[in-house]
């Protein structure tokens, strides 16, 4: 028998850039979310109000994205960090690193997922996204965390300089409410995300779960489907990867265009 579903998150990964909130009742196949459900997280704070932090010269970076992902070896922690560098040379960014710092104390050095493992310039003129990844153990929010920017500085009795850090307010919440859009980074191109429908469909004796995610593209350049992963997180915490209903499973956003990717999820 079916069990029961008080409610689903969808989230879409870019290493888990954005998570938003979908309120669905099992006992109601909707082919919408109904306005009238809310969502209990906190949407009062963006984590672009933190400000950047100088590197050197012209070249600053600021943290435009966080999440926590439970795993049974310890939660995992992503951050993304956006570098600028309007110097009229190449910057290197061999000679920084960042650490997380979580409320108990724990401090650990982030790690670049794959994907972003090969930057290590930042041209001149422009900006890059690095996404880095760290074991937290136990810890499970992000309010409190603090991700500190460090540059190696042999003149300094531990070889590093702190060149200051961002730390999380617990005002802050990673779900975005329902009926709510949020933004991020996808590749290089600015990305507004948003939850728009969750469906429970039955078909040969089988139920599935259909996740309508928009992105509305507000760069200058098309958006060409990056190959991130798509997951569906259970009100108990369960995670599901979800596959995208089109047999090609790639898309393509133009700038400014608007397009609604759907995705499925056969539930046990």
């Amino acid at each position: 028998m079916h069990k029961s579903m008080k409610s689903y998150v969808a989230m879409l990964l870019g290493t888990a850039v954005l998570s938003q909130s979908i309120a669905y009742s099992a006992s109601a196949a909707q082919t919408a979310v109904p306005n009238a459900l809310k969502s209990s997280a906190a949407a009062g704070f963006a984590l672009e109000n933190l400000g950047s932090i100088a590197l050197k010269g012209l070249v600053s970076v600021k943290l435009t994205g966080m999440d926590v992902f439970a795993q049974p070896g310890g939660n995992i922690l992503t951050y993304t960090l956006n570098y600028y560098n309007g110097s009229g040379s190449n910057a290197d960014l061999i000679d920084y690193f960042s650490k997380v710092t979580t409320p108990g104390g724990t401090v650990v050095q982030g790690k670049p997922v794959t994907k972003d493992a090969s930057i290590q310039t930042i041209p001149a003129k422009s900006s890059r996204t690095v996404t880095y990844y760290v074991n937290i153990g136990k810890a499970a929010q992000v309010s409190g965390i603090k991700v500190t920017l460090f540059r190696f500085d042999f003149n300094s009795s531990n070889y590093q300089k702190n060149l200051g850090g961002f730390t999380i307010p617990g005002k802050f919440s990673t779900i975005v409410p329902v009926g709510q859009s949020g933004k991020l980074m996808m590749g290089e191109l600015p990305i507004i995300a948003k939850a728009e429908s969750l469906q429970k469909i039955q078909m040969n004796g089988k139920v599935y779960l259909k996740a309508g995610i928009s992105l509305t593209n507000t760069g200058t350049m098309a958006l060409r489907d990056p190959g991130y992963k798509t997951y569906l997180k259970s009100a108990g915490g369960s995670v599901f990867e979800l596959k995208a209903d089109d047999a090609g499973g790639s898309y393509t956003v133009q700038p400014k265009e608007k397009k609604t990717i759907y995705y499925l999820k056969c539930t046990p």
